[in-house]
């Protein structure tokens, strides 16, 4: 799912490390980025990924509603210098059918 303005509300059961599932109902950027985040799978995304999108944002926005998401530093690769983040879901998270 690749345009965001197609993401209506969309249902997920987030089960983080501690607790048991919980039902999140997410939409626009924030259901686009859970689903980015969850067919990326153990490859994480980073902002290179997806230029323009503000990716740091929208995993704050999503890590604020409990969802558990790491991120780790990587250096940049070629001429570039520093480093860029690579953010990786950290618990199961299927959508629930409507």
């Amino acid at each position: 799912m690749s345009n965001p303005e197609a993401c209506g509300s969309i249902r997920f059961s987030v089960s983080p490390a501690e607790g048991g599932p919980i039902a999140i109902a997410l939409s626009g950027r924030s259901a686009w980025m859970l689903n980015h985040l969850i067919e990326a799978g153990l490859m994480g995304i980073t902002a290179a990924d997806h230029p323009g999108a503000r990716i740091a944002a929208y995993v704050h926005k999503l890590k604020r509603r409990g969802i558990p998401i790491s991120t780790a530093l990587e250096a940049n690769r070629g001429g570039w210098t520093g480093t860029h983040a690579r953010y990786r879901l950290a618990c199961a998270a299927p959508r629930v059918p409507a």
